[in-house]
C-alpha cells in the first residue's frame, strides 16, 4: 500500500467518524426534554392545624363548598343536637353519628354563602325546638345549614334544611 493511500484511507476514516459524531449530535440536540411531572398528592382531609386558624363558620362554608361538610366533626362538641328539618331525625347524638346524615346534602349545588333566607330564620324563631343565635349558610338551590356555636367556637347544634321545606312553608 502506497503513502498516497494510506493517507487516503485514513482521511476517508476520518470524515466517516467526524460526520458520524457530527449527525448523533444534532439528533440529540433535536430532542425536546420530557418533562417530568409528579404526580399530585391525594386530597386529604385538612390537617387540624392549619384548619385550627380559620373560624369554625369558615371552615363549615369551605367544606360545603367541597362537597366535604364531613371535615367539620372536627369542630362539633362531642355531643351535638343535630335535627334533618322536617324529619325524624335525629336528636342528641355523638358527633360522629352526624357524618351518615350529611348525605341529606348531595343535592345541593354551590357556592354556598350565608343565607339571607327569611323563610328559614322564621322557622328559627317560631319553632320552641329551636334556640336563638344561629349562623345560616345556604346553597344555590335552595338547602341550608343552620349552625350553633358555644363559646369555644365549636358547634353544639346543627339543623340541615332541604328544598322541600320551601314548598311546605308559606313565604314571607
Amino acid at each position: 500500500m502506497s503513502p498516497k493511500t494510506g493517507i487516503l484511507l485514513g482521511t476517508i476514516f476520518i470524515a466517516i467518524a467526524l460526520a458520524g459524531f457530527a449527525f448523533r449530535y444534532r439528533e440529540e440536540t433535536r430532542r425536546v426534554p420530557v418533562p417530568v411531572v409528579s404526580p399530585e398528592p391525594p386530597t386529604a382531609i385538612p390537617d387540624p392545624d392549619t384548619v385550627q386558624q380559620f373560624s369554625t363558620e369558615e371552615v363549615l362554608l369551605e367544606a360545603l363548598n367541597n362537597g366535604t361538610p364531613g371535615i367539620v366533626i372536627d369542630r362539633m362538641t362531642d355531643t351535638i343536637t343535630f335535627t334533618l328539618y322536617g324529619k325524624n331525625c335525629c336528636g342528641t347524638i355523638r358527633r360522629n353519628q352526624a357524618v351518615p346524615h350529611f348525605a341529606e346534602l348531595t343535592g345541593a349545588e354551590g357556592p354556598w354563602s350565608r343565607a339571607e333566607n327569611q323563610t328559614i330564620y322564621t322557622i328559627l324563631a317560631t319553632d320552641p325546638d329551636f334556640g336563638e343565635n344561629r349562623e345560616v349558610f345556604g346553597s344555590v338551590n335552595d338547602y341550608a345549614v343552620a349552625i350553633r356555636l358555644n363559646t369555644s367556637d365549636r358547634i353544639e347544634e346543627f339543623v340541615i334544611f332541604t328544598p322541600e321545606i320551601f314548598q311546605r312553608q308559606p313565604q314571607q
